[in-house]
């Protein structure tokens, strides 16, 4: 898989989220309960500094224009959509991810939690951009927009693997600052996901909870040599984002975001992320992280993040599956669900690139 092709499942891998209000210049100041109410000719801005210790240059505060910056970004050198989830039918669960690129790449994976099965599909086509309700719609797979705001039916057509989900959003949206004058983000940690599965052409009605990023800008995908990311989903609805990344200069930023079940965030500076255990691939020989744990004194959290099962390898150069997440958060046991992401770029990293990530 080539390398361009692989930047554009960085879910979200030198992030800051912050979070923003949202303002409709017509109807004023709008309240947010459950799904996102506000009107499409909303305008969303905010001001946020990056903390001293991190090693990103934040800019001038963003400002997001929607609906025009949820599709198409033509000038952009990157941009992708990209979600993940779980989902279950009766006692069996899955684990998804699906994310498309500007360039008409997307990757899709289906991994059987229950029977510990890994699916996963590349596509190559040439699609239109934001026309009508369609944010991408191709011959393979479209996403489209739904009536309620930042709310999506993503449809990947093929009855031997593939999905026809609707995502509805339980959180408000998140926000990432200007990131070196040119790259922005936002997200959406908490979705409803209703719909179907085709696993081996059977279709399976699931239901479950996911995670939405769209991302674009010009220099990201010049960086970054190395990242380890992970979405964290416990049970009380809490949602933790916890990524490293190792920059092209050998500089390592981490980052440790929370969005609270009421959708407030907190950025946490005191932290330590440690391996556990690792896994070699018996296809690429690549040994991979595949326990972390990580320590957040001031929240008095130390939780243990493991695969729910090891061979979830998409290439010799990324890992991407489903996960699972124990120990204590904020002082009381807490367990919940991951979606794991790990990525190096073979050509420039040497081989021991996770242990050099790794906090001592």
């Amino acid at each position: 898989m080539k390398y361009s092709i692989l930047l554009v499942i960085a879910a979200a891998a030198i992030l800051l989220l912050v979070g923003i209000s949202f303002t409709n210049t017509k109807k004023g100041t709008l309240d947010i309960t459950g799904f996102i109410t506000h009107s499409y000719d909303a305008n969303i801005s905010h001001i946020e500094e990056l903390p001293s210790n991190t090693t990103n240059t934040y800019k001038e505060a963003s400002e997001f224009s929607f609906p025009d910056d949820e599709g198409y970004h033509p000038d952009s050198d990157y941009e992708w959509l990209y979600f993940d989830g779980f989902v279950s039918e009766g006692k069996n669960e899955y684990g998804i991810m699906a994310t498309i690129n500007h360039n008409g790449t997307a990757i899709f994976l289906i991994s059987d939690i229950t029977n510990k099965r890994f699916n996963s599909r590349i596509f190559s086509d040439k699609p239109d951009f934001f026309k009508e309700n369609y944010l991408i719609n191709s011959t393979n797979y479209r996403w489209q927009r739904l009536e309620e705001p930042f709310s999506y039916n993503v449809n990947i057509e093929k009855e031997a693997l593939g999905i026809n989900l609707n995502l509805f959003p339980n959180k408000q949206l998140i926000s990432l600052n200007n990131l070196n004058s040119g790259d922005y983000f936002y997200s959406i940690t908490d979705m409803s996901i209703s719909g179907f599965l085709f696993v081996d052409g059977k279709k399976i009605n699931v239901s479950g909870r996911g995670w939405m990023d769209h991302q674009w800008g010009s220099r990201l995908a010049s960086i970054v040599t190395a990242w380890e990311w992970f979405g964290l989903k416990l049970d009380d609805r809490t949602d933790v984002m916890v990524s490293k990344v190792l920059l092209d200069k050998g500089k390592i930023s981490e980052i440790v975001q929370i969005v609270n079940p009421d959708g407030s965030v907190e950025r946490m500076d005191d932290f330590n992320i440690s391996y556990i255990a690792n896994w070699q691939s018996p296809k690429t020989n690549t040994t991979w992280p595949s326990g972390w744990r990580i320590i957040i004194p001031s929240k008095k959290t130390d939780l243990t993040v493991m695969p729910e099962f090891e061979d979830q390898e998409l290439s010799g150069d990324i890992w991407e599956g489903p996960g699972k997440v124990e120990g204590v958060f904020n002082g009381q046991k807490a367990n919940g669900k991951a979606f794991i992401e790990l990525f190096w770029k073979k050509s420039e990293a040497d081989n021991d690139v996770f242990e050099k990530m790794e906090d001592k």
